[in-house]
């Protein structure tokens, strides 16, 4: 009999692993054998074994209780070492429930508790020294488990496959199905014919299936038509506007699409409703208009009206055609001047664009430039250059003409520039460039130095009274007899009916007349506008201003209906500062009397009286 040496069990000899923890012997222990007979055995000191009164008593045996029917005292001989029974092994529970747990169908939560539990049940037994068993239980509950898991993963991965090929199956079997009804219901089945109202005809357009085959059309024609697959159409335009195509069908027939295409936009489209239309608006390049009418989902037979209308663009009207060139073009440079003699007049000439003219001075002197146009047919400039094209004098009035006057010159070659002052204009002028050798002068004038019909003195020679030497005289002129009349309150009293002449205007000149009633007043001043533009007003006695007259010709007129009797005021001023020009001035006056006719509006909102004079508009309205 031999003890273990980790756990005290007794063991027979020659033993290599003890029976109850299983550990191995030492080769020594292995093979030495007790004689019972000859020598009592001594219990070594061997770890695990505690000794007692009653002798060595065994790790891991029962302890016996006095008066127990187990109370004999403990072995202490090998041979009673020989006779105890070794403990019972318990099974592990856990390696139990680890078996049991990979057998269950719970979605692999059972066998993921299952391999846990045979680990556990692993480590368990491992540290229960020999007293549970079942550690083939554990391994096997933890291969099961595995196995199951793995064929739960796998059988899910391949059965989630198998669902998607079958709904995907199912569903491409379906769409063939909806297609085949689909297209079995927009093709005419022989069978059915008869219960299907007919497919309308095609129009007379067909074939126009592509751009190429585009139809005309025309602006503000109703076509009927039918739609069985693209309509395509065309629209010349002949200039810039905005383009409406309407087209109106049936909706619970199917839908249209109009689009349109142009050479420079390519095509675009949108879908209409019932009683709609597309805008386009072309541009210059886009003579051509191609329309496309496409119905949408395909179906056949879909009937449609189009209309197409165009609004063209409002032109503006050109201005006139520029008058041809006068017989000096090209003379458009300074190296294109034409040659002029001097003291010779040229015209009538047109300046539509730059005119270049060349003299020659043959000894020192002073030249004179006179050109004459009227401005209201448009305004022209002059200039004078050397022969080296820098400027030496120049003229840029606002009105008539326009006139160089140079200092004294050396002798040689010069130029004159007349020019437009605005482009586009055409003005007819005429040209004179007279010569003063020096120690000479422009001869006096020989006429009377007045304003004439043009604005020039009436000298019978132009180049000797120039525009500038009437201007001149005319400032010298002295102001009437009247003056000082300058405000209303030195207004000089004149009578109606009584016409006063010889008066200047050089700074406002103010009038007071009186009547006894109601009635028509009429003032006349009559001047030339070509010594001055005058202007002239009626005012009542507080200044504020009833009428006026401000036209830019000869003469101002004035007729105004007077409600009631008082003193009233004229003012006559010139247009602009510094001139002074004469005039005459007359005031008549018509007082109202009742109507001789019957006193209703006409068409001009006057009496239908015999005379107008005789029955004021003031009059008439108060009797109306």
């Amino acid at each position: 009999m031999s003890y273990c040496v980790h756990c005290g069990a007794p063991n027979i000899d020659g033993a290599r692993f003890c029976r109850e923890c299983g550990g191995a012997f030492p080769a020594s222990a292995a093979g030495t054998a007790h004689d019972a007979s000859s020598t009592p055995i001594v219990a070594p000191a061997i770890p695990g074994l505690r000794s007692s009164p009653r002798g060595l008593r065994p790790l891991g045996l029962p302890r016996r209780h006095p008066g127990s029917p187990e109370s004999a005292p403990p072995p202490t001989t090998p041979a009673e070492f020989a006779q105890v029974p070794a403990p019972p092994r318990a099974t592990s529970g856990l390696a139990i429930a680890s078996l049991v747990a990979a057998f269950l169908p719970l979605c692999g939560l059972a066998q993921l508790a299952g391999i846990g539990l045979g680990i556990a049940a692993l480590v368990a037994i491992r540290r229960s020294g020999g007293r549970l068993s079942g550690t083939g239980l554990a391994v096997a509950g933890i291969l099961v488990a595995c196995g199951a898991l793995f064929l739960a993963l796998g059988g899910g991965g391949v059965a989630w496959y198998v669902a998607q090929e079958r709904a995907r199956e199912l569903a491409d079997r379906r769409d063939a199905e909806v297609n085949k009804a689909a297209s079995a219901e927009w093709e005419p089945r022989p069978e059915k014919a008869p219960e299907k109202e007919p497919a309308p005809a095609e129009d007379a357009f067909e074939e126009n299936d592509s751009p190429d085959l585009a139809r005309p059309i025309e602006i503000g024609r109703e076509y009927a038509l039918v739609a069985t697959d693209d309509d395509w159409f065309r629209i010349d335009l002949s200039g810039r506007g905005e383009l409406f195509v309407a087209a109106d069908w049936d909706r619970a027939a199917g839908d249209l699409v109009l689009s349109f295409s142009t050479l420079s936009r390519g095509e675009f489209g949108f879908p209409l409703a019932t009683g709609t239309g597309a805008v386009i608006r072309t541009t210059p390049d886009e003579g051509t208009v191609l329309v496309r009418v496409h119905p949408y989902p395909p179906r056949r037979g879909i009937a449609y009206r189009l209309q197409a209308t165009f609004t063209p663009e409002p032109v503006e009207p050109e201005g006139p055609a520029p008058a041809a060139d006068d017989e000096f073009e090209e003379n458009d440079s300074f190296d294109a001047a034409r040659y002029l003699e001097l003291d010779r007049e040229y015209g009538p000439l047109l300046a539509g664009d730059e005119d270049w003219y060349l003299f020659d001075l043959p000894a020192e002197g002073s030249v004179a430039i006179d050109l004459r146009f009227a401005q209201t047919s448009g305004d022209i400039e002059l200039a004078l250059h050397d022969a080296s094209y820098a400027q030496i004098g120049s003229s840029t009035s606002a009105d008539d003409d326009e006139r160089i006057e140079s200092a004294v010159l050396p002798a040689g070659s010069y130029r004159v520039r007349v020019y437009p002052y605005a482009a586009g204009s055409a003005t007819p002028y005429t040209l004179r460039v007279s010569f003063s050798p020096s120690g000479t002068s422009p001869a006096a004038c020989s006429g009377t130095c007045a304003p004439g019909g043009e604005n020039r003195c009436s000298c019978s020679a132009w180049g000797a009274c120039g525009k500038e030497t009437c201007r001149a005289a005319l400032s010298g002129v002295s102001d009437d007899a009247n003056e000082d009349n300058d405000t209303q309150a030195t207004a000089w009293v004149i009578t109606p009916g009584v016409e006063y002449t010889s008066l200047v205007c050089a700074d406002d000149d103010w009038f007071r007349f009186d009547v006894s009633g109601p009635g028509t007043v009429t003032i006349d001043a009559r001047f030339s506008h070509a010594s001055g533009d005058l202007e002239m007003q009626l005012a009542d006695p507080a200044g504020q201003v009833l009428a006026a007259s401000a036209s830019s010709d000869d003469d101002e007129r004035i007729e105004f209906a007077l409600a009631a009797a008082g003193s009233y005021y004229v003012r006559v001023y010139p247009y602009t500062t510094g001139i002074a020009n004469s005039y005459s001035l007359a005031v008549s006056f018509a007082p109202a009397t009742p109507c001789t006719g019957d006193c209703v509006p006409g068409e001009t909102n006057r009496c239908t009286c015999t005379s107008w004079g005789n029955c004021g508009m003031p009059s008439c309205r108060g009797q109306d």
